[in-house]
């Protein structure tokens, strides 16, 4: 895990970016469209809603 850790954190920008795009995104439903959550699980991580 240590030998991708630079890979990943180059990769945060990215991610930030597309967790502010879909910021007020509703999906069909009316629902907020929740595809990515940054910091959910510690620190900057991202991961995958669950539903």
């Amino acid at each position: 895990m240590q030998a991708s850790r630079p890979q990943i954190e180059a990769l945060c920008p990215a991610i930030q970016r597309l967790a502010r795009l879909q910021q007020g995104l509703r999906d069909a439903r009316g629902q907020p469209l929740n595809l990515l959550q940054v910091g959910a699980a510690g620190g900057d991580a991202a991961t995958a809603p669950s539903d």
